[in-house]
């Protein structure tokens, strides 16, 4: 990952409670987040946040959806570690994708909104996370919608790690009829 350096112009003494984590597009084939770094520039000099762009894993040599999981990973880093290592914990994290990287977030944020909503424990988050790379890597995602195969791969993982969620639940919190 690297994070998009800037200058703080507006308010310096303006203490940061957000950072955005950018997901970059390409197909899931090519392309970095620093081919996009004079835009997320501007961007975050605007907003007065910082930005952290993740060169998630990419085909050929890591087919989709090893980058999900990339993104997953560096989003539980940043809950972890933004802190200690960036100097300020952000009361948001902010998804934000172009094209491929577009669906990255997407599925991110469900898989997180879910998660959250249900009070779900990061275990079983990460769980759902193998269960869906697992899913989309056999095909069953094509065709289907992304917040669909998430509240399927949650229920599972709550089902194997024998934490109580009932379809009606998980239908309600993921607005997805049983």
């Amino acid at each position: 990952f690297g994070l998009i350096e800037t200058r703080y112009n507006k308010v310096e003494s303006q203490p940061i409670n957000a950072i955005i984590l950018f997901i970059h597009g390409g197909g899931f084939l090519r392309f970095k987040h620093f081919f996009h770094e004079g835009y997320l520039r501007e961007l975050c000099n605007k907003l007065n946040i910082p930005i952290l762009g993740i060169d998630y894993a990419a085909a050929p040599e890591h087919p989709y959806p090893e980058g999900l999981n990339d993104c997953f990973q560096m989003y539980m880093w940043m809950l972890d570690n933004c802190e200690k290592e960036l100097g300020f914990k952000p009361e948001k994290i902010i998804l934000v994708g172009d094209s491929s990287g577009g669906n990255l977030a997407l599925a991110l944020t469900e898989l997180s909104r879910l998660s959250s909503n249900l009070g779900i424990p990061r275990h079983i988050r990460e769980d759902a996370a193998k269960i869906y790379r697992d899913a989309a890597s056999e095909n069953l995602v094509r065709g289907r919608s992304i917040e669909g195969v998430v509240a399927a791969s949650v229920y599972t993982a709550c089902r194997r790690a024998g934490v109580p969620r009932t379809l009606d639940e998980i239908s309600k919190v993921s607005n997805i009829t049983k």
